[in-house]
């Protein structure tokens, strides 16, 4: 049993769509895009747009995908994951601290807890070769189906040594220090396999995820503001599309 916290997701979703309003969030976590996908229907009717995942690894993750996978003929697996090398703030911790249980994955176009050893080795194209990186439920298992169309995904993450996961909230910063966040950029990897097991590699340099997010987030306000919007639950990569995440902070997309 996967046991999540849902806060504030599903009332502000609920009030947006009563009032006419489109919601733009940044959450990761899953609960908020599992709830968009239950409002599809009552968005659509409203012409309400649901954007759940404007910055963070939705707005990442998701284009980096939809760009790997565009020259692969007969895609049918995603394994996608961030390298963090920097510590998390206080948000960040309580929100993974409301996720215990398995880790889930995506087969066969369902959500299930992973089967087996959930652990895999990914090249973050860093200059550090493939490191052991560590299946995790993230959002992307709904953004990225709704994005590619891909039946079977997998979403990791690698730690470097120094993030920690104290057990006293309360001694951690609210937020990372410009320095720290200059210090630390992010990360991503994919590996697109096609019908035949052929496997594509791509990556992705960006900012630090708490400034991705950010730069992210206005630029997507800006956007929905200037008209671009889809009455119903949706994904930057759909919306702005692939390019979009290359578009922030002069992030880089490199093929291995």
């Amino acid at each position: 049993m996967l046991v999540r916290i849902t806060r504030n997701a599903g009332i502000l979703i609920d009030a947006c769509i009563r009032n006419r309003i489109h919601y733009l969030g940044s959450s990761a976590e899953l609960d908020s895009y599992e709830i968009a996908a239950t409002r599809n229907e009552a968005a659509i009717r409203a012409g309400v747009m649901l954007l759940p995942g404007c910055g963070g690894s939705v707005a990442m993750l998701a284009c980096l995908a939809g760009l790997a996978a565009a020259s692969v003929v007969d895609p049918v697996s995603i394994d996608i994951g961030m390298r963090v090398a920097c510590p998390m703030s206080r948000g960040s911790l309580a929100s993974a601290a409301g996720n215990t249980g398995a880790a889930l994955e995506r087969c066969d176009g369902e959500l299930r807890e992973w089967e087996g050893d959930s652990t895999t080795k990914l090249d973050f194209g860093d200059g550090n070769g493939p490191v052991v990186c560590i299946g995790i439920t993230l959002p992307d298992l709904i953004t990225l189906q709704l994005s590619t169309n891909i039946p079977n995904i997998r979403t990791f993450v690698h730690l470097d040594s120094n993030v920690v996961f104290p057990t006293d909230l309360e001694s951690v910063p609210d937020g990372l220090t410009a320095q720290e966040r200059m210090e630390n950029p992010y990360h991503a990897s994919v590996e697109v396999t096609d019908g035949k097991g052929e496997i594509y590699r791509s990556v992705l340099h960006t900012v630090n995820g708490y400034s991705f997010t950010a730069m992210a987030s206005v630029e997507a306000v800006k956007r929905v503001l200037g008209g671009v919007s889809k009455p119903r639950f949706q994904v930057p990569a759909v919306l702005f599309g692939d390019q979009f995440v290359t578009e922030i902070a002069g992030s880089e997309w490199e093929v291995l």
